[in-house]
């Protein structure tokens, strides 16, 4: 039968899902809202209404981390008495090793 036959209190409408032009009676209200034809109806998913227990996030125990432990040592190349060089608490006036600055630049050691 055509949809645009006369019913008294009944109106035209178009379903929100696939367009097709229904009468108002014969529309249903789907859970998300959309008024659909038959057709288009579809129940809300039962997964929608399951509820879980909350997890418990945290840990049983923690403790900070501890602070960087900075050792400083000493090698023999940053013990070299030429300026730029040696680091800083390392410099030893008589480190020279017996190399000139410009081997020691050019790495030849």
């Amino acid at each position: 039968m055509l949809k645009t036959y006369y019913k008294s209190g009944d109106w035209n409408l178009i379903c929100d899902v696939c367009s097709s032009k229904i009468k108002a009676s014969k529309s249903k209200h789907r859970w998300d809202g959309f008024i659909v034809c038959p057709s288009c109806y579809e129940t809300r998913h039962p997964q929608d209404f399951l509820r879980s227990k909350a997890d418990k996030q945290s840990v049983p125990y923690s403790r900070p981390r501890p602070a960087d432990v900075y050792v400083h040592s000493c090698s023999i190349q940053t013990q070299s008495d030429y300026a730029d060089m040696g680091t800083a608490d390392c410099c030893r006036a008589d480190m020279n090793f017996g190399y000139t600055y410009a081997e020691l630049v050019a790495g030849r050691i």
